[in-house]
């Protein structure tokens, strides 16, 4: 075996993965729109800051206790697509979601583990299908020419 070879099975295994998960992502975040409404109670709310090296994510942890049929469930999935964000955003969304507050959450009917708080497919959760199909073609195209 020659080393484009290889490469050229990495690259399709690599792109396949990102591509496979990226659309499970999407096909939940557009399923979520029809999962069930329940109350919920928000546990944990603060925004946690990562500095980079040219500069600083702030990303919103949001976290959530409701119960299915009697049985207790924790969450912390705000919306698919991911939460890390510009600094307003982020402490506008623990705004949103304080400690202590009682808000809805939509539960995966066949999986109660399954939740979130903002349904729906994000643009971030197209963008990811978009990326991961154009890392598999431009590393296809590199690799066969």
């Amino acid at each position: 075996m020659n080393l484009q070879f290889i490469l050229l099975i990495f690259v399709s295994l690599a792109s396949s993965a990102g591509l496979l998960w990226s659309l499970v992502n999407l096909w939940r975040a557009i399923r979520s729109q029809d999962w069930d409404q329940i109350d919920c109670v928000i546990t944990e709310s603060r925004v946690e800051i990562r500095p980079l090296r040219h500069n600083t994510r702030y990303i919103p942890i949001i976290k959530y206790k409701y119960s299915v049929i009697g049985l207790p469930y924790e969450g912390n999935n705000l919306k698919y697509g991911g939460t890390w964000s510009f600094k307003s955003t982020s402490y506008a969304y623990c705004d949103k979601y304080p400690t202590g507050k009682t808000v809805k959450v939509s539960v995966d009917p066949r999986n109660p583990k399954r939740s979130v708080l903002e349904p729906g497919a994000s643009l971030r959760s197209y963008f990811s299908v978009i990326i991961a199909i154009a890392f598999g073609v431009v590393g296809l195209t590199i690799l066969l020419n």
